[in-house]
């Protein structure tokens, strides 16, 4: 993956980024309170005194450090520990005197540093005065070889308390990791996922030719802002259907290609809005457009083109009294003409495999120079089959990060049999493209239309 990539994937899973980096302080946040919960009541101070023993050697052959250390054994021993009970009277096992006890012996020195603990000055105190009288008397009865000397005591004192943790620190860490969970996360299901990514895959996946990839915008719950391609418009969506207009008119050369089937694999995918913007793209370079919505089942095109519902191309093909030309309709795009899908019809495969609408195709391809073609998905109806036989050319339209894979290879298998040319395949609503919007579009019945739905 390049950064361009990864970029497209932090906006598609930005909430989940957000929310495994609160989850993670806040159960941090909760640890917090849990701690200083328990530790309600501050521990007891504790008290430190220390003493230095020097240590001379009996003659000049005796191994000094050897002895430094045997003697500390000795001062942090039972030994020592139980004598300090008797003497100084302690209501404690000799254990516990030996865990407030620490003996260092620093190496190369002939000295022996002893340290104790209390609960107060005073106890920590008498701990180190029980310890070198308690020490003193048993190397005396013992014997022992050597001469200990005490050279300094240091008078209790409090011990520094723990240094309070850092709270905002270790939250930032914590969010830190919170977020690489979260990516890591994002990461595996990317890879897991079957749902084309970008422009690259469609290709790889279909195995045709990769058209363009369209950005993501947003309609805000209005179906006519679906055209991005108007008179004067220069905005990123509207700009890449024009390059779009251009890799299809280069594809083409050489290739008749005057009626351009419109298909797909499955609903939601924005058939509709790309026939209507490529047509629009067409227009805008001096084509005379026809848009043909031979979707009878689910027909939007009459309402990204603000035209009101009537007779269309169903009544057309069922009705000998309805003509061509009282259902062709002029749209707010210039150069663009519309022939609606009229009322909606259950065989609607019957009606476009019919002689009728052979003579329709004819007239239509007398009078323009383009006839685009709408229809429903291929995998669903055999409707856009039958269409791409009749058409001249057809375009396979995908969406990033919804249309499966599996999805994208099965509509272009099914229908380059029955196509004349199958040119490629078109990504919309790729949000690896730059210049679109967090939101894209999906044309949907007026009973259903929602605000900022993806394409």
């Amino acid at each position: 993956m390049n950064a361009t990539q990864y970029i497209a994937m932090a906006r598609r899973w930005w909430w989940l980024l957000l929310i495994g980096t609160l989850m993670a302080v806040g159960a941090y946040g909760v640890a917090v309170q849990i701690r200083d919960g328990r530790q309600a009541t501050p521990p007891p101070q504790a008290y430190s005194a220390s003493a230095i023993f020097f240590v001379d050697a009996p003659t000049l052959t005796t191994d000094i450090d050897r002895l430094t250390q045997s003697y500390g054994t000795i001062i942090s021993g039972r030994g020592v520990a139980e004598r300090m009970v008797n003497n100084l009277g302690l209501q404690i096992a000799p254990e516990a005197v030996q865990s407030r006890i620490a003996v260092e012996t620093p190496p190369g020195t002939q000295l022996i540093r002893v340290t104790t603990e209390g609960a107060t000055a005073a106890d920590a105190q008498r701990l180190i005065d029980g310890v070198a009288q308690a020490f003193l008397a048993l190397r005396q009865d013992g014997n022992l070889p050597g001469t200990v000397t005490m050279v300094e005591v240091n008078r209790a004192q409090q011990l520094a308390a723990a240094p309070a943790p850092d709270t905002l620190r270790n939250a930032v860490l914590v969010a830190v990791l919170g977020l690489i969970g979260a990516a890591a996360i994002v990461v595996a299901f990317e890879y897991m996922t079957d749902a084309v990514r970008d422009g690259a895959e469609a290709e790889r996946v279909s195995g045709v030719p990769s058209l363009g990839s369209i950005p993501v915008w947003n309609i805000g719950g209005r179906v006519q802002r679906a055209l991005a391609v108007t008179d004067g418009s220069t905005s990123p969506v509207a700009e890449r259907f024009r390059m779009l207009r251009t890799t299809i008119g280069l594809a083409t050369r050489g290739v008749p290609a005057q009626a351009v089937l419109i298909a797909s694999g499955a609903r939601s995918t924005g058939t509709s809005t790309t026939a209507a913007n490529m047509a629009a793209a067409l227009a805008q370079s001096g084509h005379r457009v026809a848009i043909l919505d031979a979707n009878m089942r689910a027909p939007s095109l009459h309402r990204i083109f603000s035209v009101p519902s009537g007779a269309g191309l169903s009544d057309a093909l069922t009705n000998a009294d309805v003509t061509l030309d009282s259902v062709i309709r002029p749209t707010r795009v210039d150069g663009v003409m519309l022939v609606p899908a009229g009322t909606a019809m259950t065989n609607a495969a019957d009606l476009l495999d019919s002689p009728r609408f052979d003579a329709i195709m004819r007239a239509l391809r007398e009078r323009f120079d383009t006839i685009v073609v709408d229809s429903p998905p291929a995998l669903q109806v055999t409707d856009a089959t039958v269409l791409a036989a009749k058409c001249d050319a057809t375009i396979v339209v995908a969406r990033g990060d919804h249309t499966r894979r599996s999805e994208l290879a099965s509509a272009v298998e099914v229908l380059r049999p029955a196509a004349a040319c199958m040119l490629g395949v078109v990504l919309n609503g790729d949000t690896t493209v730059p210049g679109g919007g967090f939101f894209g579009f999906r044309v949907a019945p007026p009973s259903t239309q929602r605000t900022g739905v993806r394409a």
